[in-house]
């Protein structure tokens, strides 16, 4: 039986055989004889050639019907007879006492077929450009698992670094005012706030300087003096400008995005942001670039098959 693999990192392998939202795979053609076939069937516009289909037959990895076992580490099998069967289950133990040690323990690429909990069956094959991907297919690659993996990955970064708004209350000779217009860190906050007091003799006009609480914006926030990103909750004023502009990419974008899943607009978002997720989702799983290139792959659907 051949194996197959999907990315964990980034939710492939869970969305494949947990959450059946994946029910299909690219995997790029390398041969170079095969790809300057298809280049030049692409040229004369035979791509539905029986050639095409003789060059299918031969450089696809996997065929229809086929039942793959998919690759999973000793540890994670171990971890999910645990939840399977209880922690100190004899399936689970027995399972850690024989395996545990060997080289797929914590590599699955070296996990024997026999040995994979998991199956797909391929139920369709063809090939097309990489970019020639549809949105509907975009969403049955598995983008949704990465785009909730990426914003909170993204999500946790941004909030360490971050710091809460600070607005500085002051007043001025004849009666108090609160400048909320201009948002600081909490540092730059009291710096500004000393500054503002400099030679001023009258307690009760004095610039202090206080935590703005959960505020509310239109997009991202940072420090009017030092530039440093701030924690805010997003209004999603301007939603479809932030999803056309989004970067997935950068931590500022990716709180945003974590905001937005979260609310009544992910449905709309995801959808929005379905191609620009595969892009990114293959640039990090086949290398940088890879979209950009366009290359030729087989494309495979599959359904669970346990």
């Amino acid at each position: 039986m051949q194996r197959i693999g999907f990315n964990q990192p980034y939710g492939l392998h869970d969305a494949a055989v947990v959450h059946q939202t994946k029910t299909m795979t690219r995997r790029i053609i390398t041969d170079v004889k095969a790809i300057q076939c298809l280049n030049e069937l692409e040229d004369d516009g035979n791509l539905d050639s029986a050639y095409a289909q003789i060059i299918l037959e031969k450089y696809a990895q996997y065929n229809v019907d086929e039942v793959l076992a998919v690759k999973l580490s000793g540890i994670d099998i171990f971890r999910q007879l645990q939840k399977r069967y209880g922690d100190s289950s004899d399936a689970a133990l027995g399972f850690k006492e024989m395996y545990q040690g060997m080289a797929f323990w914590t590599n699955k690429m070296f996990t024997p077929a026999d040995l994979c909990p998991d199956h797909i069956l391929i139920t369709h094959r063809h090939i097309e450009r990489l970019q020639d991907i549809s949105n509907e297919d975009c969403l049955k690659e598995g983008v949704v698992s990465f785009l909730d993996i990426i914003s909170q990955e993204g999500t946790e970064k941004y909030e360490k670094k971050a710091d809460a708004i600070h607005w500085i209350e002051g007043g001025d000779d004849t009666h108090g005012w609160a400048d909320q217009g201009i948002n600081y860190c909490e540092k730059c906050a009291e710096k500004e706030a000393k500054k503002m007091n400099k030679g001023l003799e009258e307690e009760l006009y004095r610039a202090v300087y206080s935590y703005a609480g959960g505020n509310e914006e239109d997009s991202s926030v940072f420090c009017e003096e030092c530039g440093k990103p701030l924690l805010y909750s997003c209004l999603f004023t301007y939603l479809d400008d932030d999803l056309e502009n989004m970067c997935l990419d950068s931590m500022c974008d990716l709180y945003l995005l974590e905001q937005i899943l979260d609310s009544d607009h992910r449905d709309y978002a995801i959808e929005k942001l379905a191609r620009l997720a595969f892009a990114s989702l293959i640039d990090k799983v086949s290398g940088k670039g890879t979209w950009q290139r366009n290359p030729w792959v087989v494309v495979y659907s599959f359904k669970l098959a346990n």
